[in-house]
């Protein structure tokens, strides 16, 4: 087993609600809960879970976008929950993230050699103009783009392509992990096939260490190594890719898996509807998160303290029940 790269212990991230003219904190959402789970060297976290329940604000406290209300965040076993801009910039150049809307994360004015350019700069500040450029022209076709694109904007590319861009902008660095935040989810299913395959081809050529963020389990199946379950601001079930879908025991994770398509339709099975909507993380219900919604629930449920409990080697739960 590889070295965790990424280590997160206790992370807790609130962000302050205002109200009145002197703008006093009424209350505080909780979009991540006391949080922890490591993600190995050369290997592939799927972090899944229903919009709002804080899977992007982990990806972004990683990188520093967001600041920690408390907790740690380790890089190699260094703590860099709260680094200084000078650290945070050197951060940037072992750490990148490819955002899931490909065309709003491009500067539509500058050509998308030009914004590649600017990466490798970072990472190799004495280079020439033609020796930036020709770097540059090598990473276009290492993502399955061509020399002759280097002059375009990015509004000529499809989404597809545009995506590819921002792979090669986030590889361009040459940095050892990458946050994946929904870098599929608005491409279609075939461009998508095509996507997760580059991913996977650069992960084994330069040693990457991915946290794929996405709602799309069968999407999840196919990249990580591992899969952790998240629920308004809480990891619900933590395993290996295979124990997650031979065995899943966590309701919540149960009832996702039940949500995906079956591609032969003969082999029928029992599709779990969660009733009601996902609780606001402002006022989080007591005991259990899921309990509200849970099809197994019991009359403690409300009461108790959740935490996850190693059930079999590798595979974590937060239900004492199941």
């Amino acid at each position: 087993m590889n070295k965790e790269l990424i280590t997160i212990k206790n992370l807790k991230v609130y962000y302050p609600k205002y109200k009145g003219v002197l703008r006093k904190v009424a209350c505080y959402i909780k979009a991540v809960d006391d949080v922890s789970f490591g993600i190995h060297q050369k290997s592939t976290l799927g972090l899944v879970g229903e919009s709002g329940c804080g899977k992007t604000t982990v990806g972004k406290t990683i990188l520093s976008l967001i600041p920690a209300t408390s907790g740690h965040i380790f890089f190699k076993d260094k703590d860099i929950t709260h680094i200084q801009e000078e650290e945070r910039k050197e951060l940037a150049r072992k750490i990148q993230i490819i955002f899931q809307d490909p065309y709003g994360s491009l500067n539509p004015k500058m050509m998308i050699g030009k914004i590649i350019d600017e990466a490798i700069n970072i990472r190799y500040p004495n280079l020439s103009g033609e020796e930036t450029s020709h770097k540059t022209c090598q990473i276009l076709n290492k993502v399955g783009l061509y020399e002759d694109d280097y002059g375009k904007y990015p509004h000529e590319f499809s989404g597809g392509q545009r995506q590819r861009i921002g792979i090669a902008r986030a590889i361009a660095v040459e940095p050892e992990f990458i946050v994946c935040d929904e870098s599929v989810s608005s491409l279609d299913v075939s461009i998508q096939a095509d996507i997760l395959n580059l991913l996977k081809d650069l992960q084994t050529e330069k040693n990457l260490t991915y946290l794929f963020i996405a709602h799309d389990l069968s999407v999840v199946k196919y990249i990580s190594s591992y899969i952790a379950v998240m629920y308004l601001g809480h990891i619900m079930e933590y395993g290996s890719r295979d124990v997650i879908f031979r065995k899943a025991l966590h309701p919540y994770t149960i009832s996702l898996l039940s949500a995906i398509p079956k591609p032969d339709p003969s082999k029928k099975t029992q599709r779990i509807i969660l009733k009601g909507d996902v609780p606001s993380p402002i006022h989080k219900p007591s005991g259990c998160p899921f309990h509200t919604r849970c099809y197994m629930k019991k009359p403690e449920c409300d009461r108790i303290i959740i935490q996850l409990k190693e059930r079999d080697k590798g595979h974590w739960t937060a239900c004492p029940f199941n």
